[in-house]
């Protein structure tokens, strides 16, 4: 390799990792707010929330998964597995946090299968990126699907005041 296809893969890998950054910047800053909007009376919400989740239904379904199960238990306690529940919980997604981290593993080996064998023909730098990139696409996902929940919500919220106005 000749040092000006060193500089420009090089030059290529810093604007992908600066792209990424930025990203990532951009859907935590759209989180706080959306964190800040939901988060006022949500918890008790939650809490209601995560107790249905324990129906018989699922129970018999999670005898089938013993692995996604140990895997849930594993995270479900931690500080980021609160925090994914509750985001979880937020966009009205039935995933528990195991099938969470499960789609965060398989976004990072689709991300990278995807660079290695169809984007970039065998280039083994361009395809670790795009598999870094794949770990953030259910968290881009979960965050748009928050984000336009609250949009439903503040669109239906002026034509719920009426009516309660004109019920009263």
């Amino acid at each position: 390799m000749t040092t000006t296809q060193i500089l420009i893969l090089g030059g290529a890998g810093l604007v992908a990792v600066l792209i990424v950054a930025v990203g990532v910047f951009s859907a935590r800053s759209e989180q706080d707010l959306i964190e800040e909007r939901l988060g006022r009376g949500t918890t008790a919400e939650l809490e209601s929330f995560l107790s249905l989740e324990d129906n018989d239904d699922l129970q018999a379904e999670k005898k089938d998964r013993r692995a996604l199960e140990a895997v849930d238990n594993l995270l479900k306690d931690r500080k980021f597995g609160k925090k994914w529940r509750q985001q979880l919980a937020r966009a009205d997604l039935k995933l528990t946090v195991g099938e969470f981290a499960t789609l965060h593993v398989l976004g990072v080996m689709a991300g990278f299968s995807l660079g290695y064998f169809i984007l970039f023909s065998g280039d083994l730098i361009f395809s670790i990126i795009t598999g870094f990139m794949g770990f953030f696409a259910p968290r881009i996902y979960v965050a748009r699907t928050i984000s336009k929940r609250l949009i439903a919500f503040e669109n239906q919220l002026p034509d719920t005041l009426s009516l309660w106005v004109n019920a009263l």
